[in-house]
């Protein structure tokens, strides 16, 4: 120990005994307590919490530093040797009835051709109603036919496949695939333009201005107009 004084080495072997013996004694603390010379490096182990002389400094360490790191996974070992074969399951020996313990109302059957065990268990009681459920989305209008009529019966529809009959009272009105017909005891009103025949002409109403042709004249004369008015017209059709 060159260049170490012969106390300084006595301190030192005494914290080497020291650590031997904390390192067998598992109730002694992990922590070294002791105090360095300043001067002549001097080490001498204290008791935790007492204080160093004058010219001696405070030092502290572990018997046992903390665990390092995990390191890394080793290399899988060589395949061991199969074991030795287990025996024949040909020469099992299968029960031909098996008890089975399943409740007084279940039944139990061991089919032993199968090895296939039969249970059967009673139908349980029948639970009550679930709640109602929402109301589902309205479906698609189907196709309807039928007898319809207000509270009075004063008002009918008739709606079939011949066509559709709507009548109130003294009207009625009838729909066909290739008529129509409207009866009414009173007025009758139609508002727009109506076509007869698919084509549209001018109706003429009582006091309209026309122009009257006179009977043509011999020889090459042009014919002559004169106004006038329509002094007359149907009495079941008229126009307001």
């Amino acid at each position: 120990m060159r260049g170490m004084t012969v106390g300084a080495a006595l301190a030192v072997a005494g914290v080497a005994a020291f650590v031997s013996a904390a390192a067998a004694d598992p109730t002694t603390t992990t922590t070294l307590y002791g105090c360095a010379h300043a001067k002549n490096g001097l080490l001498k182990l204290v008791e935790e919490g007492e204080p160093c002389d004058d010219g001696w400094e405070a030092v502290a360490w572990l018997v046992e530093g903390p665990p390092g790191e995990q390191g890394t996974q080793g290399p899988p070992g060589d395949k061991g040797q199969d074991g030795d074969p287990g025996p024949d399951g040909a020469d099992a020996v299968v029960p031909e009835t098996v008890e089975v313990s399943v409740g007084d109302e279940a039944a139990a059957r061991f089919d032993a051709a199968s090895r296939t065990l039969h249970v059967a268990v009673p139908r349980g009681l029948r639970g009550q109603p679930g709640a109602h459920g929402p109301d589902g989305d309205p479906g698609p209008a189907g196709p309807f036919s039928g007898h319809f009529e207000s509270p009075d019966g004063s008002v009918t529809i008739e709606v079939d496949n011949g066509g559709i009959s709507l009548s109130a009272g003294g009207t009625s009105v009838r729909m066909f695939p290739a008529a129509l017909a409207v009866r009414s005891s009173g007025t009758t009103e139609v508002r727009g333009v109506i076509t007869l025949n698919g084509s549209c002409f001018p109706v003429a109403r009582l006091n309209d201005p026309v122009t009257h042709r006179l009977p043509p004249r011999p020889g090459p004369l042009p014919p002559i107009w004169l106004p006038a008015t329509i002094a007359g017209g149907s009495t079941t059709v008229l126009s307001c």
